[in-house]
């Protein structure tokens, strides 16, 4: 009996060796990562990722998206929205040409102060009158800029850029010795130009 116990301890102590020797066999050991390998390996996920990503940007096709074709209907509405109100203001600039305009200041309605106390201190003077010079230049503008009543200051010298910007391009059109104004200036030429024409 105490044989058989023995020998019983004795089997279990013999599974006990060749467990720990099975754990601890180079088996084991080989297919465990080591730390080098896992660096061999991080380096190859590296490579790959910069791989892919030179391939990203050497390809067009992934630079160049389409926008969708709503934004595509809308930017055509834009620009038809940009090309009537320019077909417009040529309207409205091309009336205004015609029509005479009265810069005398002495005919130039002055904003009426009341309750306002006029101070005598010279610096405040020659302030005062600087103010009131700038406000009547901007009050024969307004009447130069089609439209310039009706609006705002900041407005109205926005709209006298364009206006000024428009009368530029007419003086060029109308000068003799451009080619676009020189039909208009010669009528033997307007004939030559108008049988030049493809």
């Amino acid at each position: 009996m105490e044989n058989g116990m023995y020998k019983k301890k004795g089997v279990c102590d013999s599974c006990v060796s060749s467990k720990s020797r099975s754990n601890h066999s180079p088996k084991r050991s080989m297919m465990e990562p080591q730390p080098h390998h896992l660096l061999m390996d991080w380096n190859k996920a590296n490579d790959l990722l910069t791989q892919e990503h030179a391939a990203f940007l050497n390809d067009p096709h992934h630079l160049m998206l389409d926008p969708p074709p709503e934004t595509l209907i809308h930017l055509d509405e834009d620009e038809e929205y940009d090309e009537d109100m320019d077909a417009m203001k040529e309207m409205q600039y091309m009336i205004a040409v015609m029509q005479p305009v009265d810069i005398d200041p002495a005919t130039v309605p002055k904003p009426n102060r009341r309750n306002v106390r006029i101070s005598d201190d010279p610096q405040t003077v020659v302030a005062r009158r600087r103010r009131e010079r700038i406000s009547e230049k901007i009050r024969i503008l307004k009447r130069i800029v089609p439209g310039g009543a009706k609006m705002d200051t900041a407005s109205m010298l926005d709209e006298a850029i364009r206006y000024t910007k428009f009368l530029k391009r007419q003086v060029r059109i109308l000068q003799p010795h451009s080619q676009i104004g020189a039909p208009m200036a010669n009528p033997s030429y307007l004939c030559y130009y108008h049988n030049s024409q493809p």
